[in-house]
């Protein structure tokens, strides 16, 4: 009997729905019911769920949520013309909340697929077809590179599905690492999307061979996996001091070749920034930096007053530990991964900060950054204390990590040896 009724009431619901979305489709939005228009005009402007962000985007759509949006607005009794509110009260009170609930929820009038947005962006840098970007992460210049690339970048390694590599790049992300993971359906939708939008786009590639001979069959198989003819940055991974010479000509060799456009650094080390940013060889910078290590702010950031390469801001969450609640004080609100994005962002020293999402959900969360804006001063604190924490925790259950041998071995040195070179310049 009760499976009967349980069904029975899922019918009916679904007739009232049908009904009352026709009703709204027709229904005027010009001044019949002010208070509908103010709700969803209310919507449009703030609301953070993906679901109001993709469904605000034409006339059609709007007028089809315009139930759901007065039920949610004016507090709708629960399950109301089968739109539950609870999902969306929850949205609207805890802003980028919900977007597991809401992903993949489409107007009922759009459910199909059959009509045309009457305004929606084309995609691509600087688009806000899914929601508005904060000014201060606008597309910028990438240091004296001559790229412009996004506030955002998406790296390959967690192995993000293509086709949200796409939606990436529709929602304003150009820049693409294909980095120490090298995830197939990844280069996939950096293929796709080269097709069309190529010069819009900044794709780097890492190489941490310490072998000249590897360095361009590695940057060659990038190029025939992503379907592309150059990469714009080649990012030498993982040198704590000034590379030997044979990586530096290897590198300098594929620039000349046209296959790199710009070569970037990695490092762990941060007195050796000192040298690299006077290096005119030097395009770019990938940095360590986040809330529980914001030495660069001491040791690194100062000296691009002398020169001003381009800079990527890497492991923003602390390798996840800045989300995780046993690090965290039981005082202190527990971040967000956007709240780490937006923490490396709001330092005018860095132009890119590098994001690792895997699916769909991780992905809105990162672009959510990009709406969000820099941090405010209570912000930045609460950050900031967070950091602190953070990283005391970890050093008090610290062991050796395969991280640490890792950083141990690349950077030892040969008794008697003498480093690398003092400047990444071509032999003679």
């Amino acid at each position: 009997m009760r499976l009967f009724t349980r069904i029975a009431t899922r019918i009916a619901t679904r007739i009232a729905t049908r009904t009352a979305t026709r009703t709204a489709t027709r229904m005027p939005l010009d001044g019949e019911d002010r208070a509908l228009q103010q709700a969803i005009q209310a919507l449009a402007a703030e609301a953070s769920s993906p679901f109001v962000r993709r469904n605000v985007t034409c006339t059609g759509r709007l007028r089809a949520c315009a139930v759901r949006a007065r039920w949610t607005t004016f507090g709708g009794a629960p399950g109301t013309f089968g739109f539950p509110p609870r999902s969306f009260a929850r949205t609207a009170a805890r802003p980028h909340l919900g977007e597991r609930e809401l992903a993949g929820r489409r107007c009922p009038r759009c459910s199909g697929g059959n009509h045309e947005p009457a305004a929606r962006g084309t995609g691509g840098l600087g688009s806000a077809s899914d929601g508005v970007m904060h000014p201060a992460f606008a597309p910028r210049p990438f240091g004296s590179t001559g790229l412009t690339t996004s506030a955002l970048g998406l790296g390959s390694s967690p192995g993000l599905p293509g086709k949200d590599v796409e939606r990436a790049f529709e929602r304003g992300v150009n820049f693409f690492l294909w980095g120490t993971l090298r995830r197939r359906d990844f280069a996939r939708g950096i293929a796709n999307l080269g097709k069309r939008h190529r010069s819009e786009m900044v794709v780097a590639v890492q190489s941490y061979t310490r072998w000249p001979s590897l360095m361009e069959w590695s940057v060659d198989r990038a190029l025939r996996t992503m379907k592309t003819d150059y990469v714009d940055v080649l990012c030498l991974a993982w040198w704590n001091a000034a590379p030997p010479q044979h990586i530096v000509d290897a590198a300098l060799a594929l620039r000349e070749k046209g296959k790199v456009k710009s070569l970037m650094i990695s490092c762990h080390h941060r007195p050796a920034f000192e040298r690299f940013i006077k290096d005119p060889a030097v395009d770019a910078l990938m940095v360590r930096y986040n809330a529980a290590h914001p030495g660069a702010e001491r040791e690194v950031f100062p000296h691009l007053a002398t020169r001003r390469p381009g800079t990527v801001a890497f492991t923003a969450t602390r390798w996840g530990t800045l989300l995780d609640r046993r690090y965290v004080p039981a005082g202190e609100e527990l971040p967000r991964s956007s709240d780490c994005y937006r923490f490396a962002l709001s330092s005018p020293s860095i132009d890119v900060c590098l994001s690792a999402p895997k699916d769909a959900a991780q992905l809105d969360e990162a672009l959510s950054a990009l709406e969000r804006g820099p941090l405010d001063a209570d912000e930045m604190a609460w950050m900031r204390r967070v950091g602190v924490a953070v990283r005391d925790a970890a050093a008090a259950r610290r062991r050796l990590s395969p991280i640490d041998m890792l950083d141990r071995l690349v950077s030892w040195k040969p008794c008697g040896g003498g480093g690398g070179p003092k400047q990444l310049t071509a032999s003679h």
